[in-house]
């Protein structure tokens, strides 16, 4: 009997463990980094030609649409893990935006009430990313300009597992832990 509980809770957790999603290797979720050009610092000047250059953190966008509050972008789409935008600055001053909306596949398996082992594909994610850009004119400084890096998405990132397996795993090791000591000092 104590054989076949042993026997039990180690396939209980071997299956457990076979089947978890593997959330912790998903793709990290796209940032913009490296950034270039004469407007890599967001600040412009009204009417001004500029730049912008700049990578997803390595995560391909499949496909990146970028908009701009001031005007338009050329060119305002593309696909990869990097990007490259002009445009003219408004003749006003103010404050704008460069907006990249980034559809990429993170990795993580799609939700579904069939077990994990068989969930097709994963889920294709969309994030937008902002780009704050100061018009000033020449001379002049430009008013709560930070280093020109995008603000916070609100997305956090995939760190771990669903915490619900997570915790039932962890179960049944203890499970399968305790069985095997209490079988061994019955033995001993």
């Amino acid at each position: 009997m104590r054989k076949t509980l042993v026997a039990l809770a180690a396939t209980v957790t071997g299956l457990i463990v076979a089947f978890a999603p593997t959330a912790a290797n998903a793709y990290p979720d796209p940032v913009l980094t490296n950034l270039g050009g004469n407007a890599a610092d967001g600040v412009v000047a009204p009417g001004e030609n500029f730049t912008l250059t700049g990578q997803f953190d390595g995560v391909d966008c499949d496909p990146w649409i970028a908009t701009f509050t001031g005007g338009a972008l050329t060119p305002n789409s593309g696909s990869g893990t990097s990007f490259s935008v002009s445009g003219t600055a408004p003749t006003t001053a103010g404050s704008y935006t460069i907006s990249f909306t980034c559809t990429y596949d993170d990795g993580t398996p799609a939700a579904t009430t069939a077990p994990v082992a068989f969930t097709p594909g994963a889920v294709v994610q969309t994030v937008t990313l902002p780009f704050a850009v100061q018009v000033v004119s020449p001379g002049t400084a430009a008013p709560g300009t930070g280093t020109g890096t995008n603000a916070s998405n609100g997305v956090l990132p995939s760190t771990g597992g669903p915490a619900l397996l997570l915790l039932a795993a962890g179960g049944a090791l203890v499970i399968a832990g305790g069985a095997t000591v209490a079988l061994r000092r019955r033995n001993a």
